[in-house]
């Protein structure tokens, strides 16, 4: 405040502690100017805080002296120092909320995201700070996403303060979650808008309540709207009631005749209802109870109804009791639904006990072949082990894998029936000589077993040339004769046929376990067996019954059993015959693949197979019978190996594999390559699968598991 004198020097005016620093100043200043802010200051008025601006003064390149420049920034610092404050208050709200909180700038980049919000979406913080305004919003829903953008932007080019809207927004999982945004925009002086604070919370609940409740309003007055519910009442003193039309409905009377007078209502409700009607009428007039019962009607005609009776009574008591009102409705339906309910559950329970029983079974046939496989196979890497045990050892191996195979064929054969993808394929097949096959394979086993077994076959093999589906022949007569011996413990199985007119009767009778009575039409049905609290009596899947009785059935035959415990079993197959005009005529053979010596021809094997163990297999088993073997993982590998070894004549293609099929492969091979010998290889082994395979241009097909000899054989089919 003091008047500055002239020539007084700048440097005598600033207190002595100050002087060194200011002395530093003046001479980086005279090296080009120097800026201080928020200088702090303790003044007479209180502290006070400056920005200094001081520059040099030139004249020419000559610096003559310098300018000071004092700006009073208190207030501006008391306003940073508040918004600061603010900044951290605001910060520890939003990390301590449960609503998500972030903000943007007017850009659309978000500057700040909290822990709740970036738990919200389940995106990580650095993903969620680098969106910009291309991106911020598309994890909007589609159908919201528009409707979301006009509402935003028409709030910042009407200047509004803040809104608030609710959308679908997608979760990092791809879920979707129902979000409600409050968002505050922030504007210049001059009005533009320089950014957001959002906070988001998570209504996904409140959304899920709010549409449960439509629609519970919904199937309210769907139901009010549907059901026939008559209602009455009564006024203390009135012998008779009120009826709406409704009542009359249900009671059978015409509204001419009025109510039932009182002393009707005891023909009306016979017995226990009776008494409970009148107890509740009674309680209801005398003590303003309600009640809601239900009461079983016999009618004067005759008809027999169950009904639901609801009684209010109004709360104020006349001199003579409660006024009454309530509804009547026909529940006889429900009550019929509730028994077939009832039904239903027995029914269920007990099929949860059969389908319980039969997955018991299901883990122990996978796990004991399992068990094998896995067990001997690990006694293999025994150093010392003898010839002789590694033999035993590997056909254990062999065994149990043969067991566990047909257990799957079973689980695969029934999902077929059940999603009806088998089908019917007629030819002209030899009765006699299917049967005779298969007791010529069964034979070895019986004996071995020490079984007696014999065959009946009264027709000639002329007489026996028949219309059917050869493979559900086979699979109904394997599985029966298997069925048979397995069930055997000792004595004989006798198989054969009577010829009745228009059908043969196959027959297998055995003098094994038997089935109960009362499980003899059980043990046709999926997943139930002769005696089902036995979870562990012989092996198999249990399934060969349900599958023969849906082979015979799709052939338009029948399928029974007579059997007396302990004693035996027959079971029967009465399947229809169509014979006219094949009688006395040879049923074309369907030609057998014989076993043949590996041709002498030079084979240069491509191996196309993205299954690193079944291409190891593959490799082993012709790494001696190729000049060279080349291998590729998927289609567009092996279609490059053809094009740059045109050598190649033999492709042993996959069909399940990643990308590009096996079907789609070979279509793409033979559009440059026709000589080329393919052969598919799969695990699909599906009916119709081997007809794809050579409609795209495969030479024959395989199902795996491959055998060895299986494969040698039909390579040297192709090249014969």
């Amino acid at each position: 405040g003091q008047e500055l004198k002239k020539g007084i020097r700048i440097i005598d005016l600033v207190p002595e502690t100050e002087q060194k620093k200011w002395k530093d100043r003046y001479e980086r200043t005279l090296k080009g100017g120097f800026v201080a802010e928020k200088e702090q200051y303790e003044l007479e008025n209180g502290t006070r805080y400056f920005e200094i601006r001081i520059n040099p003064i030139f004249e020419g390149t000559a610096i003559t002296g310098v300018s000071v420049i004092s700006t009073d920034i208190t207030e501006r610092k008391a306003a940073e120092d508040a918004l600061i404050e603010s900044e951290k208050k605001y910060r520890l709200i939003a990390e301590n909320t449960s609503d998500g909180i972030f903000t943007m700038n007017s850009k659309g980049k978000i500057t700040y995201a909290s822990p709740s919000y970036i738990k919200q979406l389940g995106y990580p913080e650095e993903i969620t700070l680098s969106k910009d305004k291309e991106s911020i919003y598309y994890n909007i829903h589609p159908d919201d996403r528009d409707i979301i953008f006009e509402q935003v932007y028409s709030a910042i080019r009407e200047k509004k303060q803040q809104i608030v809207y609710s959308f679908r927004a997608k979760r990092a999982d791809g879920s979707y979650m129902w979000r409600e945004d409050n968002a505050t925009f922030h504007y210049e002086e001059n009005g533009n808008h320089v950014g957001s604070t959002v906070i988001c919370r998570d209504i996904t609940e409140r959304k899920e309540t709010e549409s449960q409740l439509r629609e519970s309003e919904r199937n309210l007055k769907l139901a009010q709207e549907i059901a026939s519910v008559g209602n009455w009442s009564l006024k203390p003193g009135d012998i008779k009631p009120y009826w709406s039309p409704e009542v009359y409905k249900i009671y059978e009377r015409k509204p001419a005749e009025g109510p039932f007078p009182v002393n009707e209502y005891e023909n009306l409700y016979s017995g226990k209802y009776y008494d409970l009607f009148r107890k509740s009428i009674v309680a209801a007039i005398e003590d303003g109870a309600p009640y809601d019962i239900e009461l079983y009607l016999e009618l004067p005609s005759g008809n027999k109804k169950w009904i639901r009776a609801i009684c209010k009574p109004e709360k104020e008591k006349g001199p003579k009791g409660h006024k009454l009102h309530g509804t009547i409705q026909d529940i006889t339906g429900q009550k019929n639904v509730q028994q077939k309910l009832i039904e239903a559950k027995e029914k269920a329970e007990e099929a949860d006990q059969l389908k319980s029983a039969f997955l018991a079974n299901m883990s122990h046939e996978i796990r004991t072949p399992m068990n094998g496989i896995l067990g001997f196979a690990d006694m293999l890497k025994d150093p010392d082990l003898t010839g002789e045990d590694q033999s035993n050892y590997i056909e254990i191996i062999e065994k149990s894998g043969k067991r566990m195979l047909d257990t799957v064929n079973d689980l695969i054969e029934i999902s077929k029936i059940e999603t009806k993808q088998i089908s019917i394929n007629y030819s002209r097949v030899n009765f006699n000589e299917i049967i005779r096959g298969h007791y010529d394979f069964f034979k070895p086993e019986a004996s071995e077993k020490g079984l007696g077994f014999s065959l009946h076959l009264p027709l000639s093999d002329e007489e026996t040339i028949i219309k059917s589906d050869a493979v559900k022949l086979d699979s109904i007569i394997t599985n029966l004769i298997k069925n048979a011996i397995k069930y055997t413990p000792q004595g004989r199985i006798d198989i054969g046929y009577t010829a009745h007119e228009n059908a043969f009767e196959f027959y297998v009778k055995d003098t094994g376990l038997g089935v109960p009575e009362k499980r003899q039409q059980a043990i046709f049905n999926r997943f139930e067996q002769a005696d089902i609290s036995d979870k562990r009596a012989f092996e198999g899947s249990g399934l060969g019954l349900a599958i023969t009785k849906s082979y015979v059935e799709m052939l338009n035959g029948t399928i029974w059993v007579d059997s007396e415990e302990k004693k035996g079993s027959t079971f029967f197959a009465r399947l229809p015959v169509n014979q006219s005009g094949i009688s006395g005529n040879k049923a074309a053979k369907k030609p057998q693949k014989q076993k043949q010596p590996f041709p002498d021809t030079r084979i240069i094997t491509l191996i196309v197979d993205d299954e690193e163990t079944s291409s190891l297999y593959l490799n082993k088993l012709l790494q001696k019978k190729s000049t060279a073997i080349y291998n590729a993982q998927d289609g567009k590998t092996a279609i490059k190996l053809l094009h740059e070894h045109p050598e190649i004549n033999l492709v042993l293609m996959d069909i399940k594999m990643p990308m590009l099929d096996g079907y789609a492969t070979t279509r793409l091979i033979r559009e440059f390559n026709q000589e080329v010998k393919i052969i598919a290889q799969t695990a699909y082994a599906l009916e119709g699968d081997k007809e794809k395979a050579l409609e795209a241009g495969c030479n024959d097909y395989l199902a795996k598991p491959i055998k060895r000899e299986g494969l040698y054989n039909a390579v040297a089919q192709l090249f014969e």
